[in-house]
């Protein structure tokens, strides 16, 4: 699975916007799930009709805002969320671009389930933002990358 960090304050406000959150004491969560990705999102249909996707399930971004602390502390605080995410042990539900159905409800909360692979425009992307806490930068990368794992799995995005 190819790790995608999102660079566009459009989709991160989006996400900070319409997305849910689960907090923990050294960082938040945001995550929304959707459909459309553009360019990021590749479709390949094999001669059955199946479709199989070539795909960043998964976005992420890093942030860390100013009032927390100056631009080093920013920075440290962002490399120790990317550094926890590059250590997380849960499996992701989209693991290696085989999605076992990562989807949208009517009322905006992420369902899993074989019914969202059943056909291509079922398959959607979540967009996912930490925000770091100012507590985040007293603690190593591992006890970080347990509390991800914990606010994955409670998100059900992991397993």
């Amino acid at each position: 699975m190819m790790d995608v960090v999102i660079r566009s304050s459009d989709d991160i406000g989006a996400v900070l916007k319409g997305g849910r959150r689960i907090t923990t004491p050294l960082f938040s969560l945001y995550y929304l799930a959707h459909g459309q990705w553009g360019d990021n999102l590749s479709e390949v249909h094999t001669s059955d009709g199946a479709c199989e996707r070539v795909v960043p399930v998964y976005r992420v971004a890093y942030v860390a805002g100013k009032k927390n602390g100056n631009a080093v502390w920013r920075s440290r605080a962002k490399r120790k969320l990317r550094a926890a995410w590059r250590l997380k042990s849960v499996q992701m539900r989209c693991e290696g671009g085989v999605c076992e159905g990562v989807r949208e409800s009517a009322t905006g909360s992420v369902v899993t389930g074989g019914a969202a692979d059943s056909a291509c425009e079922d398959v959607v992307g979540v967009d996912m933002v930490l925000v770091a806490q100012r507590e985040i930068i007293w603690e190593n990368a591992q006890i970080i990358a347990t509390m991800l794992d914990g606010a994955l799995v409670r998100a059900r995005l992991a397993q």
